[in-house]
């Protein structure tokens, strides 16, 4: 019997095909019709692996027996290795091997292997034995009977390839979870291995499906209290009212801090932990630094799976668009019950591409009303949209009129406020006042001219980092938990970040009971807002790792001073600002600042690995 190449190819890739529709077909039929097309790309580029795998075999065969099957044996069992693999790990962790999870073979190999040892039983190793002994069987028949190749249809396969295998292999931060199996495996790999022959991997990944995380039996699953964290977009601390701006634009925050003076912590020095909302939002829900190793974005708890632990009703509200740059992928695993975002929305967009907060807080509010209703506590996101650019907001907000930039982002402010004032009236004729903790925060800031810049990306300036930061806590709760006010109330002038937030909210958690998790075995690097902070603490604020392509710089807050690194300039250059003489950051005095200090600022940078790849200490560290 003799088999051709194609007809060969074609039945390998159908068994894998087959496979990837009994473990994720239910998966497959919810992928976009762009996503189908990428997932057929990669079935068609399976095919032609084997095209191309089968005629260079049928070659080594005829050129030296031991060689062809050294090569066939590794093969076989590599690719059954793969197949087997990937797919366990998708029954254990509902998604694919992507690039983190890949990459932390590369970076803790003895884990790794510990991991696969202590993870794999005898059934599962004879699997792997098993379907490698019935490939290399199969493809040595297959050869065996082959009498030639066809050199034109072995060349149209290696221009296709080299066609369309780098495309998927680009592709691969846009379309996580999208291809078929093999493909999925090559794709990740050759971009690991490419990336640790060049030292390049900032931007490289983009944000992955992550894996679930598993935090263990707690000793207390009947929560008295709730826990509701919303994320302002672009919001920064230079323009609200509640912190001293000479414009009215928070009046309804105003009032409910007058009116609530012993549950209002307002922190005064509070930054963000990068200017790009995809690396600073999922730093603030899992409390991993953006200056920390992506793989432990991609492995740490996230702030759901902390309320899943406690027996929390979870929920995830925003007017956000979760398919930009893959965060529906990235919270697929995060233990969401309940889940509504801009797909979950009918209604026209608004603003920057996503929901009317308002038409969102009536969804907020709905939702609240009926874990009330049910006496299930919660613990939550609710994430808005209103404050960034264009800054559209409705006209019965147009209060400043000089058609300055500053002017509509103002009107923004006052709109994002009058939905808080919304939603807080509610909490008070809801009464959930009395048992919700509320947490106030911004992924980033934003610059409305000042430095000659627009936007907030690439800018490090102190108007893009600086954001609002506040808790709620009634008194009730802050006399059950016995949170200590002396300490709480010294760090509302020390400098701390939304990076803070995890941290924080794990020790409240673990205040009344102690659980087998805590900030130190989750290793987090962030700090308790209600412990002990230095007041020489210091800060780094970075745009620059695998998820993200904005290679913009990095700056360091340590007490009073801002110190940025421009990677935007040609050359690059260094500022230095005294935020206590100099708060808009007009006066750079980093050239006349004495070569101890120089030094001294420079070698603190060793504790940000990042920060010292930007600035070319490549031999210092590794990525």
């Amino acid at each position: 019997m003799y088999f051709s190449t194609i007809f060969s190819a074609s039945i390998l890739s159908l068994v894998v095909l087959s496979i990837d529709f009994i473990f994720r077909f239910s998966r497959i039929q919810k992928f976009s019709s762009e996503n189908l097309v990428f997932y057929s790309i990669s079935v068609f580029l399976s095919f032609l692996f084997w095209v191309i795998r089968i005629d260079i075999l049928f070659y080594l065969n005829r050129l030296k027996k031991p060689l062809y099957f050294l090569v066939l044996g590794s093969f076989s069992l590599f690719y059954s290795f793969l197949i087997i693999g990937s797919y366990s790990y998708f029954q254990f962790s509902k998604i694919l091997p992507n690039y983190f999870s890949i990459s932390y073979i590369f970076q803790e190999p003895k884990n790794s292997f510990t991991l696969v040892r202590d993870s794999t039983n005898f059934f599962g190793l004879g699997l792997i034995v098993l379907f490698a002994i019935l490939l290399f069987l199969f493809l040595n028949f297959i050869i065996d009977q082959k009498k030639k190749v066809s050199n034109w249809k072995f060349l149209v396969a290696i221009v296709l390839f080299f066609v369309l295998f780098p495309f998927l292999v680009h592709n691969t931060r846009y379309r996580d979870q999208v291809y078929i199996a093999d493909t999925n495996g090559y794709s990740f790999i050759v971009k690991i291995l490419y990336n640790e022959l060049t030292g390049d991997k900032l931007g490289s990944a983009g944000l992955q499906s992550r894996t679930p995380y598993t935090l263990g039996d707690t000793q207390d699953l009947a929560p008295k209290y709730n826990v509701l964290l919303i994320v302002a977009e672009s919001l920064r601390r230079k323009s609200m009212g509640l912190y001293g701006y000479d414009r009215n634009t928070t009046p309804n925050l105003n009032k409910f801090r007058l009116s609530n003076p012993n549950n209002f912590f307002l922190f005064q020095k509070a930054y963000s932990n990068a200017t790009s909302t995809l690396i600073s939002f999922p730093s603030i829900l899992t409390g991993v630094l953006p200056n920390e190793p992506t793989t432990k974005t991609h492995n740490s708890p996230i702030f759901w799976e902390f309320g899943k632990a406690k027996g929390y009703s979870t929920f995830y509200i925003t007017s956000h668009d979760l398919k930009w740059n893959n965060l529906n992928g990235y919270f697929a695993n995060a233990g969401i019950d309940y889940l509504w975002s801009r797909d979950s929305y009918p209604g026209l967009l608004f603003n920057d591409l996503g929901i009317d907060d308002r038409e969102t807080f009536k969804e907020l509010k709905h939702h609240l009303s009926k874990l009330k209703n049910t006496n299930k506590n919660f613990f939550g996101v609710f994430h808005l949209n209103t404050n960034h650019f264009p800054y559209y907001h409705p006209d019965e907000f147009e209060v400043w009129k000089k058609g300055k930039p500053y002017d509509y982002y103002d009107n923004s402010v006052l709109f994002m406020d009058s939905i808080m004032g919304e939603f807080l009236k509610y909490l008070k004729s809801s009464g959930l006042d009395k048992n919700t903790i509320v947490i106030f925060t911004s992924d980033h800031g934003e610059s409305v001219g000042e430095h000659g810049y627009f936007g907030h990306i690439e800018s490090n300036y102190i108007e893009t980092i600086s954001i609002p930061l506040f808790f709620y806590i009634p008194s009730q709760i802050q006399k059950t938990l016995k949170l200590p006010r002396k300490d709480l109330t010294q760090n509302l002038e020390n400098n701390v970040m939304n990076g803070d937030i995890i941290p924080t909210v794990i020790e409240l958690l673990n205040r009344k009971t102690k659980n087998s998790w805590n900030k130190n075995n989750l290793r987090l690097e962030g700090m308790d807002l209600f412990g002990n902070i230095p007041d020489d603490r210091e800060l780094f604020i970075v745009n620059n790792n695998e998820i993200s392509l904005y290679k913009v710089g990095f700056s360091q807050i340590k007490k009073n001073w801002h110190y940025i690194y421009n990677y935007l300039g040609y050359p690059e250059y260094e500022e230095l600002y005294d935020l206590s003489n100099d708060p808009g950051e007009l006066k750079n005095i980093w050239n006349i600042g004495s070569n101890e200090f120089k030094t001294n600022t420079t070698n603190s940078f060793q504790k940000c690995q990042i920060c010292m790849n930007v600035r070319g200490d490549r031999d210092k560290m590794k990525l």
